[in-house]
């Protein structure tokens, strides 16, 4: 573990999906700005001058908007932001999606983190013209007892299983299960229905501090 302050020169780039407390904490953003972080924070449009608030200096704020590729500078890595819809699409006055996950295609591959969502009508076919090597994708779901204590759901096990696996990924990289432990998941659940329904398919849990290195095939 490190603190924000400690974390100030560690990452070049830092890609948020959406403005809550797990994918853009605020505390750690000020505190890392306050340590004059060189980091480059990359959010949704609508969340650009809240980042300025929070102390870094527009110009390592980049503002993404769906479906508007753009490049890491100083890489070779493509990044094309897509909506999510966490329960549902929610935009600004503007018209500018909310929430955002993220496609990576770089040397190794292409990567797509959903950020958290649950499945659009046209997800697969919005998805698939991408051909991902590697899906992070939320499996912790939703059920009446979260939605009574206003927690937002995602995808369950079974949803990202059959999502990746319509995608054609390689790799299914699972996520959102173990954070908090009101808002978890079972991983067992996702590994007992790709061994019934896709045994031929990749998935990997990854663990705190774990080095996962991905081949192309």
């Amino acid at each position: 573990p490190f603190t924000a302050e400690e974390s100030a020169d560690l990452f070049d780039f830092i890609l948020c999906t959406h403005d809550h407390e797990d994918h853009l904490d605020r505390d750690t953003v000020s505190r890392m700005a306050k340590a004059g972080t060189r980091t480059t924070f990359v959010v949704p449009y609508p969340f650009r001058k809240d980042m300025t608030e929070m102390g870094i200096p527009a110009g390592q704020v980049f503002a993404a908007k769906a479906y508007e590729p753009f490049s890491l500078p100083g890489t070779s890595v493509t990044v094309t932001p897509v909506p999510a819809a966490h329960e549902t699409f929610e935009y600004d006055a503007e018209g500018n999606h909310q929430f955002l996950g993220y496609v990576l295609d770089t040397k190794g591959g292409t990567m797509y983190h959903s950020g958290d969502t649950v499945e659009w009508e046209s997800m697969v076919q919005d998805l698939s013209r991408f051909r991902f090597d590697i899906m992070c994708l939320p499996i912790n779901g939703s059920d009446w007892k979260r939605k009574h204590e206003n927690i937002i759901g995602n995808l369950n096990a079974r949803e990202a299983a059959d999502i990746a696996a319509q995608c054609g990924t390689d790799l299914l990289l699972p996520m959102h299960h173990d954070t908090f432990a009101s808002n978890g998941e079972n991983p067992a659940y996702l590994a007992d229905y790709m061994f019934r329904n896709y045994p031929d398919r990749k998935y990997h849990f990854l663990v705190p501090g774990e080095r996962y290195l991905y081949r192309k095939n």
